[in-house]
């Protein structure tokens, strides 16, 4: 009896072990990790690519975390994994989905960052989906297809030129087009052959033409720069010139307006001035004033002044 329990005892022993063994086992191959503290990362993909719950997450290579939840949104798919920490991601963290090499599932592998600023973990990581096998097949048969295509106008392309190639007609303009060329490269030649001591003592000419004009460019140049700089000078000046005229004119405009103004004042004004010129009453008393006044001076000077004057007592 004593020897049964202890056989059932270790049989539940065993049993419990093995348990928990396959439990760890059931664990690591699904991906899943047990840390001590993780933390929660978001991650945006356009496509899943056959991601699933519990797929890993490596950084660099290393098994860090496991994928959460997928789900879509905004017209992307939003990854949410749980990762042990990530105290070496940078502001510019990258992610991937890609093939895991054994089992043939998929896997997020992420690229930590180089940038100096910290990655902040409220902010998403932005990921691309790696072509797997299935998107590989699918460009292929389409690329085959523009191949066929291709092969199809090539197939055109080589059945006209083949026609044209049998058209006597089209052989025979061709070669006479040829020894018409080659009939007008001879005579190019000749004529090159003719004239080539023309063409030299051109070619001589044209380079004594530019060493005498080097020369005389060197010779003149200082009174050339004297020049220029006259000019530059003369230039300036003319600009004070002009800028005082103008400045000239301005003041004359305003002279003009204020006598214009002066004008407008003695012919619409009550002043002696509108009086003197616009007033011919006043006028003609003035003048008859200066007319008595020159005949008294008159008068004097002909008969002189009788004063009776007496000093000292009343009369």
């Amino acid at each position: 009896m004593k020897d049964i329990k202890k056989i059932e005892l270790k049989v539940g022993i065993v049993s419990f072990f093995a348990t928990i063994l396959l439990i760890l086992g059931i664990i690591l191959g699904r991906g899943y990790k047990v840390s001590v503290s993780t933390q929660t990362i978001k991650l945006r993909f356009p496509n899943s690519g056959g991601l699933q719950v519990g797929s890993p997450v490596v950084v660099n290579g290393v098994k860090r975390g496991t994928v959460s939840t997928i789900e879509n949104n905004d017209g992307t798919v939003l990854v949410t994994a749980t990762i042990d920490n990530v105290d070496d991601f940078r502001k510019d963290v990258k992610a991937r989905i890609t093939i895991l090499e054994v089992t043939g599932g998929k896997k997020v592998e992420i690229s930590p960052g180089s940038s100096q600023e910290p990655f902040d973990i409220t902010k998403e990581i932005p990921g691309e989906t790696a072509a797997d096998f299935s998107n590989i097949v699918s460009d292929l048969g389409i690329i085959l297809l523009d191949a066929k295509e291709t092969l199809k106008r090539l197939d055109t392309t080589l059945t006209s030129t083949n026609k044209l190639l049998s058209d006597k007609n089209f052989i025979a303009n061709t070669k006479e087009a040829m020894e018409n060329a080659n009939q007008s490269l001879l005579i190019a030649r000749q004529i090159l052959e003719l004239n080539q001591a023309n063409i030299n003592q051109t070619l001589k000419s044209l380079k004594d033409i530019t060493s005498q004009l080097v020369k005389d460019y060197a010779r003149y140049e200082p009174k050339i720069n004297r020049l220029v700089d006259k000019l530059d000078s003369l230039s300036t000046q003319t600009s004070i010139i002009l800028q005082n005229g103008k400045t000239t004119i301005k003041s004359l405009d305003t002279t003009l307006s204020e006598i214009n103004q002066i004008l407008f004042e003695i012919k619409n004004g009550e002043n002696l001035a509108n009086k003197l010129l616009y007033d011919r009453k006043l006028a003609q008393r003035i003048d008859s004033t200066i007319t008595n006044i020159s005949n008294f001076i008159n008068t004097i000077q002909k008969y002189g002044v009788n004063v009776n004057l007496r000093l000292g007592t009343r009369p």
